[in-house]
């Protein structure tokens, strides 16, 4: 086999893009295995369905996440970089789920 064949990468025989938790991610499809990955932190999931790898990238972003916080104090450039966005998409989350204040109607009687 000449080596520029045996060096060729498979292309997928599928790639689709959508968010999870506001993060643009790309959806690939290879023989049975599927990969969703983002290129902003660049973390990924894997499946052999896109349910399980979308909830494999859930596990796997909300982990970096935590092990960001964990070491702040120690983060580089980069890293630091990655904290600060995933701690914006994380409090944008937070604040989307929490119940709607209340309005008061207060009506005073002369």
């Amino acid at each position: 086999m000449p080596l520029d064949k045996a060096l060729e990468i498979p292309q997928p025989s599928r790639t689709d893009e959508l968010n999870i938790f506001g993060i643009p991610v790309t959806i690939e499809i290879d023989e049975g295995s599927i990969v969703v990955t983002d290129y902003i932190v660049h973390m990924y999931g894997v499946g052999t369905s896109i349910k399980e790898a979308v909830e494999d990238y859930k596990i796997s972003i909300k982990a970096y996440f935590e092990e960001l916080q964990k070491e702040e104090d120690m983060l580089g450039d980069n890293l630091t970089q990655h904290l600060c966005y995933l701690r914006n998409i994380f409090t944008s989350i937070a604040r989307q789920m929490q119940p709607p204040k209340a309005q008061l109607n207060v009506s005073i009687a002369l």
